[in-house]
């Protein structure tokens, strides 16, 4: 079930269309320009080239849950439990 439920989510990526997981988070990919780097052994200038890469944005209520288990560490609080 998990296999396929990420073959779904990489279906959607490789076709462009962003992927929301409620309470979690949304997955999309975006284009990288071109920019100009250097080779870390000779040194010399080189182009990277444009590419896709997949992008993460965290969901507010997964932030909040995280926020608060970081508030409450020392407190010994389960953080995770249903409310």
């Amino acid at each position: 079930m998990v296999d396929a439920a990420f073959e779904l989510v990489k279906t959607a990526l490789a076709k462009g269309e962003p992927v929301m997981i409620s309470g979690f988070g949304k997955l999309s990919v975006r284009e990288r320009k071109a920019k100009k780097g250097r080779n870390p052994q000779t040194g010399d200038a080189m182009t990277i080239p444009s590419r896709k890469v997949v992008a993460f944005k965290v969901s507010r209520v997964l932030k909040e849950r995280i926020n608060e288990a970081h508030r409450r560490r020392d407190t010994g609080k389960a953080v995770f439990q249903d409310r």
